[in-house]
């Protein structure tokens, strides 16, 4: 079998990773390591609409 991947938003980031959903609040969190940023965002029919930006940076 073969994967075939597909882009789940147009954002683009430096390196994302480690999606988790919150089901309590119906959301998505994903981290940007080398921006330094955590993500939320909300589904909607398979694509990521980002909503927020917590930024890490000193």
């Amino acid at each position: 079998m073969i994967a075939t991947a597909t882009p789940a938003s147009a954002e683009v980031y430096a390196l994302s990773e480690s999606p988790v959903w919150d089901p309590v609040r119906k959301r998505l969190l994903w981290v940007d390591i080398v921006a330094g940023t955590v993500h939320e965002g909300m589904l909607d029919e398979g694509k990521v609409t980002a909503t927020v930006r917590h930024c890490a940076c000193r």
